[in-house]
């Protein structure tokens, strides 16, 4: 009986290890690794105004404050941005005049700076603003009224990463004591070139 309990005894403590080391048994660590890209991206918007402005102006007399859009431009990144301007009229032959509403071309008005009534000329000037106003460079002469470019033209650019730049228009109108009584229509694309320089 004796042998019986001794050969039982060491059964038993010849398992207990074996049972231990599937217990201590560790797999891993997994690690999962999380990256993001944020791509590169710049906005335009108009954020003050409708789009379309208006004016009445007697023969021999001009309007300097007709009052245009406020665009915010707002960027994500270092490289930079650009502000393009140009002519959009339907007028014939020429997409920086007023079309006039007559059938008449030779009624439409050309752009021009002389705005005292003495001739009949259009323009425009842009103003700088927004949180990051210190960022933004306007292109010499557009602080002032200005021509409406025929072609694509700089009238502005930026190096904000952060906050919002802003650029708010203002249009110009003289009318000669000789033009003709009608609507006059005249535009400008706005268009913002990100990295600058593209």
């Amino acid at each position: 009986m004796k042998k019986l309990a001794i050969a039982s005894a060491s059964l038993a403590l010849a398992a207990m290890p074996v049972v231990g080391v599937f217990a201590a048994d560790q797999l891993g660590p997994l690690t999962d690794t999380v990256k993001v890209t944020v791509d590169s991206a710049c906005t335009l918007a108009r954020s003050e105004g409708p789009g379309e402005y208006t004016a009445t102006i007697a023969n021999g007399a001009f309007d300097m404050n007709i009052t245009g859009s406020k665009f915010t431009i707002t960027c994500n990144d270092t490289g930079g941005w650009q502000l393009n301007a140009i002519g959009a009229g339907s007028a014939t032959g020429d997409i920086t005049k007023m079309d006039a509403s007559t059938s008449t071309d030779s009624d439409d008005i050309a752009t021009g700076t002389t705005l005292d009534g003495s001739v009949s000329n259009w323009a425009f000037k842009i103003a700088k603003g927004g949180d990051d106003a210190a960022n933004i460079t306007l292109t010499t002469g557009y602080d002032a009224f200005s021509a409406i470019p025929a072609n694509a033209t700089k009238i502005a650019q930026g190096t904000s990463t952060a906050g919002k730049s802003t650029i708010s228009t203002t249009y110009g109108v003289g009318i000669s004591a000789t033009q003709s009584a009608g609507d006059y229509t005249g535009k400008v694309n706005y268009t913002l070139v990100h990295p600058a320089s593209n």
